[in-house]
């Protein structure tokens, strides 16, 4: 249920949404920031439940680390280390880079999911979306079923347009008008945030 989780910051800047529960832990409500219910108050509204610091949020991110380890040991799948992402179309199944993963404006910068089933995209370090990058759904994909792992970071580009959840080793970072259908979770050691820095949307 949650849309966002984190361990030590979620910051926001912009009249970002957020539909679904909300979680830090073990930092607490102090390290919330730029939300209508933070002690800095401002233009970020999430709709969900809030969870700061409590055994709910705890149990979250037990489960979110959990999930993540799950999910990488489904790999390595299909060796995507050299694969752009953009202009890419993938079926259902398991892909995954060395390092970081590789995403540009090639092909409109579209990843298309085509097929029912779930999908997962391991990456060893980091992934870093262009401007304008979308992910599609095709052929019976959802959201739901598709997650992306990376041991480092998550950083969105302005303009995107995504379905699915994000799992973050260190941290994520969205951009102005990003648009996600999907989860933006963090897992593992302490120290991770998750920051708004303009308007998003994460339903």
């Amino acid at each position: 249920t949650y849309a966002v989780l984190a361990q030590s910051a979620v910051t926001n800047s912009g009249s970002t949404v957020v539909t679904g529960d909300f979680g830090i832990s073990p930092n607490g409500l102090s390290s919330v920031t730029g939300w209508t219910f933070s002690t800095s108050a401002g233009p970020g509204i999430a709709t969900g439940a809030k969870h700061f610091a409590d055994a709910d949020a705890a149990q979250a991110h037990t489960d979110a680390t959990a999930a993540a380890a799950t999910l990488a040991a489904m790999g390595p799948g299909t060796d995507i280390s050299s694969t752009d992402l953009g202009g890419y179309t993938a079926t259902p199944g398991t892909y995954s880079a060395t390092s970081a993963g590789t995403w540009s404006t090639f092909g409109g910068g579209t990843l298309t999911l085509n097929g029912a089933g779930t999908y997962v995209f391991l990456f060893g370090s980091s992934l870093t979306l262009p401007a304008n990058a979308s992910i599609v759904l095709t052929g019976g994909a959802i959201a739901d079923n598709v997650y992306f792992v990376t041991g480092t970071f998550i950083t969105f580009g302005a303009t995107n347009t995504l379905n699915g959840n994000f799992l973050a080793g260190s941290a994520i970072t969205t951009a102005a008008s990003t648009v996600l259908t999907g989860r933006l979770l963090t897992y593992g050691g302490a120290g991770t945030a998750i920051t708004f820095p303009s308007a998003a949307t994460v339903t």
